[in-house]
């Protein structure tokens, strides 16, 4: 009896250690980018879009910290300190697409100011289905301190230049509204989606094998409580 619960209970252990990793990261160090966090010209504001595609991502996941890397030969990235708003959202638009973008399933992820070398931010957790499209970033700045174009003083962070699982499109807009930058196509961040905790979103089937397995444990226990009652 005991080794058939031993069994029972190792089969359920063994599905939670097969639960997926808390962390994707989405995109490949082809090169180095700046917006929109670490370049401004004099922009008044930035609209930002990164699409990310749904097929880079192994499953469900939950996440509620995004972290960016710097670009390698370039200087240690930094965030110009202003207002951000970050959020989330699903698109069946696919990677390369330009704005205005088909957004759904849209939720705000971080609200207020960020600055500095830190380039892991926590917001609000936000869960993504693949199924449901390419995962969206939509990131809105204001009040951004200027900086020159100058390589030697811009922080750099890492960047997908191959278009092929993560693409940028936006505008930057000029306190006078006498121009815009607008960029669509390759060149967006890489991005590390993970959680603080370090736990993941069971998938469904997981979730099934779980069950199983406590079932499992649970039918022996009540057998063997019948046993004891029949032989008392």
């Amino acid at each position: 009896m005991f080794v058939r619960l031993l069994v029972a209970a190792s089969l359920a252990a063994a599905t939670f250690s097969a639960l997926p990793a808390a962390a994707e990261t989405i995109g490949s160090n082809d090169g180095g980018n700046c917006y929109p966090f670490a370049c401004n010209d004099g922009a008044a504001a930035f609209d930002f879009y990164q699409i990310y595609d749904a097929g880079a991502f192994s499953g469900p996941l939950s996440f509620d910290t995004i972290t960016f890397f710097g670009a390698d030969g370039y200087p240690a990235p930094e965030i110009l300190a202003g207002t951000y708003d970050i959020s989330f959202g699903t698109t069946t638009d696919p990677v390369g697409s330009g704005v205005p973008l088909s957004l759904a399933n849209v939720a705000l992820f971080y609200s207020g100011a960020l600055g500095g070398a830190n380039l892991s931010i926590v917001g609000a957790s936000y869960s993504y289905a693949p199924g449901g499209g390419n995962l969206v970033m939509h990131i809105q700045v204001s009040d951004q301190a200027p900086t020159t174009n100058d390589p030697d003083f811009i922080s750099y962070m890492a960047a997908d230049y191959t278009g092929s699982e993560v693409s940028r499109t936006g505008r930057a807009i000029y306190a006078d509204d006498s121009q815009t930058f607008d960029v669509t196509g390759a060149g967006a961040l890489v991005t590390d989606f993970s959680t603080t905790g370090g736990a993941a979103v069971p998938e469904p089937a997981t979730w099934g094998l779980m069950l199983i397995g406590f079932g499992a444990a649970g039918s022996l226990l009540r057998a063997n409580r019948r046993r004891l009652v029949v032989t008392a």
